[in-house]
């Protein structure tokens, strides 16, 4: 697994609010900068002067690239397309991503941008079973472990929320399941050298 360590490129990359995605001269709005730059070849003399440090930022940092035109484009598109991955997605799985993502990955983990955690689940998997099963993490968790273990559910209580609550540990035990199911096929095909 992968999860990203800082976020000022990615912010200025693919954040809405970032203000790379606006350009006052064709008065073209983007939803970010990636999309921008995907649909608009601009040198940097084109852009606003307030934006002028933060491209810089980003070239310094060979994210980007000026051309021998002195159009901005992406240095690594691979990398570029990781990053926007784990921007919006948190986490990716190293081995289910194909080689040249996972050379784009081992890129970023070389500058320092990412780090690799070897565990059964992401941190937004952490989360969401935090967030089921006890209130350690979310002072507004369904607190479901805690309800269940603890206590013997009355048996006055509504039998809809029992059914509702059954099927939620059924849904953690699906995802548990999976998981590990995921982790062995993923074992084999390295040790059959298939990945």
């Amino acid at each position: 697994m992968s999860t990203l360590l800082t976020e000022v490129q990615t912010f200025l990359l693919f954040s809405d609010q970032s203000g790379l995605g606006y350009l006052e001269k064709n008065q073209s709005s983007y939803e970010n900068y990636f999309d921008l730059l995907c649909n608009q070849s601009l040198k940097l003399v084109e852009y606003p002067e307030y934006c002028h440090q933060k491209i810089e930022w980003l070239l310094e940092r060979n994210y980007l690239k000026s051309d021998d035109e002195g159009y901005i484009t992406f240095e690594d598109e691979s990398v570029i397309l990781v990053m926007r991955d784990l921007y919006f997605n948190a986490v990716i799985n190293y081995w289910r991503s194909s080689r040249t993502k996972r050379s784009a990955i081992d890129k970023l983990e070389t500058k320092k941008v990412i780090v690799y955690e070897s565990s059964l689940f992401s941190k937004p998997e952490q989360d969401y079973i935090n967030f089921t099963l006890n209130k350690s993490q979310f002072n507004n968790g369904w607190d479901l472990r805690n309800r269940y273990s603890h206590t013997q559910p009355k048996s006055t209580e509504n039998e809809k929320l029992h059914e509702q609550n059954f099927m939620i540990f059924l849904r953690l035990l699906v995802l548990f399941v999976i998981k590990i199911n995921d982790d062995f096929c993923i074992a084999s095909a390295i040790s059959k050298d298939e990945i």
